[in-house]
């Protein structure tokens, strides 16, 4: 049995070792009475509201609700007992008014019928607007209304109200004080409320007035004004901000007449639920669904970036420069491919087989050697002027042909390498066709072994380039998604709140985890799908291990970006460290080297 709603005993709490913001301050707030709080900005009143819901930590003293011990982030114990309003809305202004309360309704298991009608008897105490207006549309006023209604919707035994009737009008606002003089009276309902407004203070049972950190005064506003003989609570609040330590009253407790509450029931079963998880993710889905747009546009980008990463750099230009030097005849003008040998210079016929690059001929090697020092041209190549005789005699040998590389394009070196030595290998075959001159020429020119690593010419480098950009792109997505998402959960107070209303961190942490599961899962499922039907990638290995890999990859990307938004406080500073880690990744991903 118990007769206090609320009890404070000389607690202290202050904020970096700073100046105490409370300041060995005792309350008592009895069951089934409404207490007004008032003090200047900055006293402590949300501070000690703060502590009494557990969240903030106090330095000393106690805080008991309902003759329990509040412990520091577990109030949610005797969550279904209290309903705390804060000045911070603390919605998610993408759901609709009808589903932010059947959230919170969710969260205490009321029934779905039961459910339903206190939220129209709610809506209809409240005068709230269509149920189906986004919370986001909404006037500060028509939000703090939405808010009182989340608060009351599980009928709570205590009210803990943090200036609930700023923004509203008078009318609605003693239309608010009606329902709580009704439920006080009627269901021994407790309201402890802060306030500025001294009309307020006088409809209550009691009244205390905080300064620095203490309750200077608490009694009730009708023997306060008997006690200072003055006839408004402004005259007894400015009598008390000049002669503060004069006066200190409390209110009289009568063990005979107050009245006394059961402890049992009282406690709120929070083991893990799975009904809970449930509502955040249906919660989230609403929310997700309604932002549409923003993920669409994340996961267009990872495609059209990942595109263009993998068209840029990982195809071979057709306009490769290749500087010819032919002592032979000097830009082929009058010669063709030949089908039969005749008298025409070979070189010309060998260079009319090379396809895929932009041949400059060069008169002198000077010029030529100067263009490919100023990376003008690609590469170089130098014919002498017995090739043809070289071949018709088989003397053919290294001295007849001299190939100049540029290798700061390494990839596109070796590729250009390979073409000339494929064509040339190909044009002596069909020499030994054409011209009846045996291969015994050929035997010492070894051309494969040239070739060490893939002798093909339709080699595409966009294979070795598209698992890392589409792991790089994937990977920035999903993180890019929780970052945002989690971050602007925490700023607009929805976690708080859902925390405050029974939910445990383990549950919020579970729903997101399975929400972002899946999300990883269609990213996956997107990367190979693009691989495979746009990219053209071929698999050398099996799909579903390539599936299961880049899985794991946006899965860790997760966690990373779970981790990020739970250290930094806005999205900007996530944006940036964002970046720093995609320029990172980028050359630790193996998409440069």
């Amino acid at each position: 049995m118990y007769k206090n709603s609320i009890q404070v005993r000389n607690v202290y709490k202050n904020y970096h070792k700073k100046e105490n913001i409370l300041n060995g301050i005792n309350l008592t707030v009895k069951i089934g009475e409404i207490y007004a709080l008032i003090g200047a900005s900055g006293c402590g009143k949300t501070t000690l509201l703060n502590c009494m819901m557990g969240m903030y930590k106090i330095d000393s003293g106690k805080i008991e609700i309902f003759n329990q011990n509040v412990e520091f982030k577990k109030t949610s114990k005797l969550a279904n007992s209290i309903g705390f309003m804060s000045q911070q809305i603390s919605f998610v202004s993408q759901l609709t008014i009808q589903e932010t309360l059947e959230y919170f309704g969710n969260l205490h298991f009321i029934t779905r019928k039961a459910l339903k009608e206190r939220i129209l008897s709610i809506s209809e105490l409240l005068e709230l607007p269509s149920l189906k207006t986004f919370v986001g549309n909404l006037s500060n006023s028509e939000k703090r209304r939405v808010s009182f209604a989340a608060t009351i919707i599980h009928i709570p035994k205590l009210l803990i109200l943090d200036e609930p009737t700023v923004g509203l009008d008078l009318e609605f606002g003693n239309k608010i004080w009606n329902f709580f003089n009704e439920q006080t009276s009627k269901n021994n309902l407790t309201i402890l409320i802060t306030t500025h407004c001294m009309n307020e203070v006088a409809k209550a049972d009691c009244c205390g007035f905080m300064m620095n950190g203490k309750l200077i005064v608490e009694e009730k506003p009708n023997i306060l004004l008997e006690k200072f003989n003055v006839e408004t609570l402004y005259e007894v609040y400015y009598l008390l901000c000049l002669n503060s330590n004069q006066y200190q009253f409390i209110c009289e407790e009568n063990d005979d007449n107050a009245l006394k509450l059961e402890c049992r029931n009282t406690e709120f079963y929070t083991k893990f639920r799975l009904s809970i998880i449930k509502g955040i993710i249906v919660k989230d889905f609403h929310r997700f669904k309604r932002s549409f747009t923003e993920i669409f546009l994340i996961f267009m980008t990872m495609f059209v970036l990942s595109w263009l990463h993998i068209t840029l750099l990982g195809q071979y230009p057709d306009d490769i420069k290749l500087g010819i030097i032919n002592h032979e005849n000097f830009n082929c003008k009058n010669e063709t491919v030949p089908n039969e040998c005749g008298n025409l210079h070979f070189s010309c016929s060998f260079l009319g087989q090379i396809n895929g690059v932009k041949k400059i001929f060069y008169e002198s090697n000077q010029k030529a050697f100067q263009d490919f020092k100023k990376s003008r041209i690609s590469s170089l190549m130098i014919i002498n002027e017995n090739f043809t005789n070289s071949l018709i005699n088989k003397t053919f040998g290294a001295h007849d042909i001299e190939v100049f590389l540029d290798y700061s394009k390494y990839h596109f070196a070796i590729h250009l390498k390979i073409k000339i030595f494929l064509t040339l290998r190909d044009y002596l075959l069909n020499l030994t066709k054409h011209c009846e001159i045996t291969d015994y020429f050929m035997n010492p020119y070894k051309i494969e072994e040239f070739l060490s690593v893939k002798s093909e010419l339709d080699f595409n480098f966009s294979i070795p380039y598209a698992p890392n950009a589409i792991i790089l792109y994937s990977t920035i997505a999903i993180m890019t998604c929780s970052v945002l998402a989690i971050i602007q959960c925490r700023k607009c107070g929805d976690w708080n709140r859902s925390l405050l209303n029974g939910v445990q961190i383990t549950e919020i942490v579970a729903a997101i985890v399975f929400q972002y599961l899946i999300f990883a899962f269609i990213i996956s499922m997107e990367a190979i799908f693009c691989l495979t039907y746009i990219f053209k990638i071929e698999f050398f290995g099996n799909v579903w291990l390539a599936f299961i890999l880049i899985y794991i990859y946006t899965i860790n990307a997760f966690l990373f970006g779970f981790n990020l938004s739970l250290i930094l406080d806005d999205i900007t500073s996530a944006g940036y460290l964002t970046m720093c880690l995609f320029s990172s990744l980028n050359y630790i991903s193996g998409v440069i080297w």
